[in-house]
């Protein structure tokens, strides 16, 4: 099937972002959270698994 196929994800991941009020934020993510979070990043990267 096109467009599915394996995927790595780290388990641990830290980002910088800007909140809804566009302050800059930090934070350190793992496990579960991590994996979602890279998901949505490919998503904004036009890459969809």
């Amino acid at each position: 099937m096109q467009g599915v196929g394996p995927c790595n994800r780290y388990q641990e991941i830290e980002v910088e972002y800007l909140d809804q009020n566009f302050k800059k934020q930090h934070g350190k993510y793992s496990g579960w959270t991590a994996q979602i979070i890279q998901h949505e990043i490919d998503h904004c990267n036009e890459i969809v698994i």
